[in-house]
């Protein structure tokens, strides 16, 4: 076996590999790929692990099985190799040695080729599922030969090292590649069909190979981020697969590279931000809020506690709603959209665009939606526990301390829900489930070290030169933007 793997790695390394033009060179070298069989050399490939695929291509192999149908065989010959003798280890070696070199190829190829035949050469379904496949065969190597090392109690040989180094870096090029394909809605929708949402977030982010893998959940978090883009159509998807937790997670403690935290973060805004219906991607972000809230903003960059406080001042308004109607106070409101466009159109004197409603993003939201109508009470704890909390009210308060007004507005309707819940209107239904919520701007919030979220607003109202927000003017006493507009427009 030795000599033609010898071949087909000088071949892969030639500068022009022998190929009439770039689309045929991203043919040889996905034909490489698709042939691998990655496996542990000591696991076999049917025992699966809570949360990860024995064979990793499985899941994208339910989603376009004739595409898979090669990288299924290559898993079944793995089987083999997995159990042979020690003289067989080295012929794995030599693959793994191989998919290195191909998958850096395919990297610096597409990150050459933005555009054109050999991009869309990378980006065909196929070739798609088999690069998912590969992230999450890699994934599910690395964690068992971890865990049979443990359960052997033995040091990691030279020889363990090198073949984890190689599923890593083979892991990252594909992830790097997929990064940089997912970049229009059609290819994201592709990556999704094949399977993507589920591998990155329990192959990648969650996986615990990644725990010391800086530049491989940093590059997972980028890619996550970008699936994130277009939400309306990958949200009932990212949430079913726990993407929000994952982000929040990645965002606030496992990312060590700011780079990586700031895109988790931005990905946490963006399936918050463009979610329709919102309200599940609210629920969710609500959740998980007390490992916001317990992350040391003083080793956080600055970016990466701006996107989370725009993700909590966006789930806010959603997560009120949910509450007064469990409390009996509102009725579901029953919309979506994205009401910060339209309410601030509408207070600098234009006419506020229809919010458009999309049949088929609305069917694709309907279940997510369907299973966080039945969570009003967890709704009503995150309120009063978490986002209605003076941590909570400090955290989003942040963004009034930058000089945006688009910021400002955010932070705003998020203390305008706040108010809603805590006022008299609320009072004659009875309490929430936590026993009610106080009035945010009476918690003697600080949005910095020193300045008091009142005198900030005060600031602000009274400004004459530089951004004003118009809806400030909704906080003077109780009176508040009707809440049947900010529902409709909002949620």
């Amino acid at each position: 076996f030795q000599g033609p793997r010898q071949s087909r790695v000088s071949f892969l390394n030639m500068a022009s590999f022998g190929a009439n033009d770039e689309s045929d060179m991203i043919e040889v070298i996905m034909e490489a790929l698709s042939e691998i069989p990655l496996v542990a050399t000591t696991a076999p490939s049917g025992d699966k692990s809570e949360g990860e695929s024995a064979i990793g291509s499985e899941r994208a192999a339910a989603a376009a099985p004739q595409a898979h149908a090669e990288v299924e065989a290559a898993a079944d010959a793995a089987t083999t190799v997995a159990a042979a003798a020690n003289a067989e280890a080295m012929v794995a070696m030599g693959v793994l040695t191989e998919a290195v070199t191909a998958a850096k190829q395919l990297a610096q190829t597409v990150a050459q080729y933005k555009g054109g035949e050999p991009v869309a050469a990378a980006a065909t379904p196929p070739n798609l599922a088999t690069m998912v496949g590969l992230v999450s065969r890699c994934s599910y190597d690395l964690r068992r030969m971890a865990e049979v090392g443990a359960a052997e109690g033995h040091d990691v040989t030279d020889e363990e090292t090198k073949r984890m180094v190689a599923y890593s870096e083979v892991r990252y090029c594909l992830l790097q590649v997929m990064t940089l394909l997912a970049n229009s809605d059609s290819r994201i929708l592709a990556m999704m069909e094949a399977g993507l949402a589920k591998v990155i977030v329990d192959d990648v982010i969650v996986c615990p190979s990644t725990n010391f893998d800086l530049i491989g959940i940093r590059v997972g978090c980028e890619l996550l981020r970008n699936l994130c883009i277009p939400a309306r159509t990958t949200s009932p998807q990212l949430l079913s697969a726990g993407a929000m937790s994952a982000l929040v997670t990645a965002a606030t403690s496992k990312c060590r590279d700011q780079n990586g935290a700031a895109a988790a973060a931005a990905g946490c805004r963006l399936l918050l931000e463009r979610a329709s219906p919102r309200t599940p991607a609210a629920v969710a972000f609500a959740e998980c809020f007390n490992q916001v809230l317990a992350m040391d903003v003083a080793k956080a960059h600055p970016f990466v506690r701006v996107e989370l406080a725009r993700a909590a001042a966006l789930a806010t308004p959603s997560i009120v709603h949910l509450a007064l109607c469990e409390a009996g106070v509102e009725a579901s409101a029953g919309t979506s959209g994205n009401g910060v466009a339209a309410v601030t159109a509408a207070d600098n004197g234009k006419a506020a665009e229809p919010i458009s409603t999309d049949a088929a993003a609305a069917e694709n939201g309907a279940g997510a939606a369907g299973e966080a109508a039945g969570r009003e009470e967890e709704a009503g704890l995150a309120l009063g526990q978490s986002l209605g909390s003076k941590a909570g009210v400090e955290f989003m308060g942040f963004l009034l301390a930058s000089d945006h007004a688009s910021l400002h507005t955010e932070a705003v309707l998020a203390l305008i829900a706040l108010r809603r819940a805590a006022g008299a209107i609320y009072e004659e239904a009875g309490a929430l489930p936590d026993g009610g919520l106080t009035d945010p701007l009476e918690l003697d919030a600080l949005i910095t070290d020193t300045l008091l979220l009142t005198d900030r607003l005060e600031q602000l109202k009274s400004a004459t030169e530089g951004p004003r927000s118009p809806t400030l003017g909704w906080l003077d006493g109780k009176n508040l933007l009707p809440w049947s507009s900010l529902v409709k427009n909002y949620l």
